[in-house]
């Protein structure tokens, strides 16, 4: 069972008028603004330690005048529900003391309630951006950042913007395309059937001539399919896609 504390208190804003009287937020000088990047916003801290799920909601309704509430949890507890958080603007992980694994599901609990989510607290050497983005993560929060940046951070993420350093973008995008194109990426359902027989003809030997009658299609049909092939395992001729079958097909060469 999560333990579930609310400690949320309506925002009262002050300040010295020129005279030394205290104006208050509501008060019918309306030209005073009194508003804070958070007005409005309605947020969850998750994480296993009270004590740092207190001090954050503390800053964020102190400093940012967001509504939070805070869910503070025992290793090996699964109380949170979609309901707990559904009526929330964002989702605040603390990831500190999680497996992956546990990392994940809370991600994905947040994702099928349609809320954001948003990491804190995390190392930097745990290189999990990639597959927390994947999940749904909109935003992150290491372990040395700045307090305002979680002000920052929170207002771009419920104004629907990602708040991710640009590096770690960088890093994503350069793997995912490494992944991507890598002729050593061992996938072989990249190729259809009819591309796998050709391929299997192709590093027998076979020229387009001779696979074309072994398949009974047209020439031009072959090259087609060879070309998609290329394409596919990224590599550009014949010799270099018989090395990634043998590789990565190697049935193709016991067959």
């Amino acid at each position: 069972m999560c333990s579930i504390l609310n400690l949320s208190k309506p925002a009262v804003s002050r300040r010295t008028g020129l005279e030394g009287e205290l104006v208050m937020k509501g008060s019918d000088e309306s030209h005073v603004n009194n508003s804070k990047p958070l007005d409005n916003v309605c947020l969850v801290a998750l994480g296993r330690s009270e004590l740092k799920n207190s001090l954050l909601h503390f800053f964020l309704t102190q400093n940012g005048g967001a509504t939070c509430t805070m869910y503070s949890f025992a290793a090996g507890q699964n109380g949170l529900t979609e309901g707990d958080i559904s009526d929330c603007d964002l989702v605040i992980l603390d990831v500190a003391g999680l497996s992956e694994g546990e990392v994940f599901k809370y991600l994905a609990l947040a994702k099928s309630a349609s809320v954001s989510a948003a990491l804190f607290d995390l190392d930097r050497s745990t290189h999990i951006e990639k597959q927390a983005l994947k999940r749904g993560a909109k935003g992150f929060f290491y372990v040395r950042d700045p307090l305002d940046n979680v002000i920052r951070g929170v207002s771009k993420i419920v104004g629907g913007e990602l708040w991710v350093p640009r590096l770690v973008m960088e890093r994503c995008v350069l793997e995912e395309s490494s992944e991507a194109f890598s002729p050593n990426k061992k996938n072989s359902t990249l190729l259809t059937r009819r591309e796998i027989e050709v391929l299997n003809l192709l590093t027998r030997g076979g020229s387009n001539m001779d696979i074309a009658d072994q398949l009974f299609v047209s020439v031009h049909t072959v090259k087609t399919h060879i070309y998609n092939i290329y394409q596919k395992i990224n590599v550009s001729n014949r010799m270099q896609a018989a090395r990634w079958a043998a590789e990565h097909l190697p049935e193709l060469m016991d067959s």
